[in-house]
């Protein structure tokens, strides 16, 4: 079993360069936190095109009609969304992945404006979970078509909530608060009580969306990844074995030898230099892990999944989704 984190690539400049380059960086940083301050945290999204109030009607709420709104202005050269009436709205997603930042921020400087910040996001989350659920869960702001269904506004996704309960788990780490951490075991009981589950021989596929929503597809691997991922980190937070394999394994070959390879076992590394913690898969090796390749999945499935958990000298890399 190899259970060495690796960061591939080595610094391009060193020295005042360096200095120079970080400070540019954290001035990009400010300047992004005071746009969204001054807009309120709300912005457009690029599938926000059904919340045009001026043309929402001419679709009568036709599956292509509605389409070819969400697209057209998606896909439109110009920004026409003040003109059809799109308004700005928050994003629960990018809340989320702003709460794992400013997190990281506050890590980086240990400046309190970015701990308020994280709180700020996550406290903004607890307020606004998607109702009528087992569990926490988010969606969209905005009614989404796409061709296997229509979603909409609030509808949960597994990939909102897991990566929104990943911000809730890195709260907990860091900031050893228990409401954290139940707020993010409140999400995998969404995960497990709310979304369908498909069976493929051993392992199982979490859907996408809820079970009472209809659709003619629900199956996506890498988002079933991800809500794997979380019931796994839950479980490595806690201790608890309520949500083990097969549940945290996926219908998709690719996907499930991942899980199924990592065997959801997780080391906690902190690096004594930074003071930043990283997990870490235990994996098999390399050779073992090229037969069990061969058994069911593609050559091509293989050189993805070596190139994401592994370097090319077999050494795992640091957890993909951290």
């Amino acid at each position: 079993m190899a259970g060495t984190t690796a960061f591939v690539g080595e610094p391009l400049i060193s020295g005042a360069d360096r200095d120079n380059l970080k400070q540019q960086i954290y001035q990009s940083i400010l300047a992004v936190s005071a746009w969204l301050e001054r807009n309120d945290y709300r912005a457009y999204d690029p599938f926000d095109g059904l919340n045009a109030k001026l043309l929402r009607p001419l679709t009568f709420e036709n599956d292509l009609l509605r389409t070819v709104l969400q697209q057209g202005l998606r896909r439109f050269p110009l920004n026409l969304r003040h003109l059809v009436g799109v308004p700005k709205g928050p994003s629960s997603k990018g809340m989320g992945l702003l709460a794992r930042g400013f997190i990281r921020l506050h890590q980086a400087t240990s400046d309190n404006a970015w701990r308020d910040k994280s709180e700020m996001a996550l406290e903004w989350l607890m307020q606004h979970k998607s109702l009528g659920y087992s569990g926490a869960c988010w969606g969209n702001h905005f009614d989404y078509q796409c061709r296997s269904f229509y979603l909409p506004k609030d509808a949960p996704t597994v990939v909102w909530t897991a990566l929104i309960g990943h911000a809730f788990l890195d709260a907990y780490e860091y900031f050893q608060k228990d409401s954290f951490l139940q707020v993010a075991v409140s999400s995998c009981e969404h995960i497990l009580r709310d979304l369908e589950t498909f069976v493929d021989g051993d392992a199982l596929c979490i859907g996408y969306i809820p079970g009472r929503i209809t659709a003619k597809n629900k199956q996506v691997h890498n988002s079933s990844t991800l809500g794997a991922s979380l019931l796994a980190r839950r479980r490595t937070c806690t201790g608890s074995t309520t949500f083990t394999p097969p549940m945290c394994s996926t219908a998709s070959n690719i996907t499930r030898k991942a899980l199924t390879i990592c065997n959801f076992t997780r080391t906690l590394q902190r690096d004594t230099n930074t003071g930043r913690t990283h997990f870490s898969w235990q994996m098999e090796s390399q050779n073992t892990m090229t037969t069990k390749f061969c058994q069911s999945t593609s050559s091509a499935a293989r050189r993805r999944l070596t190139r994401l958990f592994s370097s090319p000298t077999g050494i795992q890399k640091a957890c993909p989704w951290r």
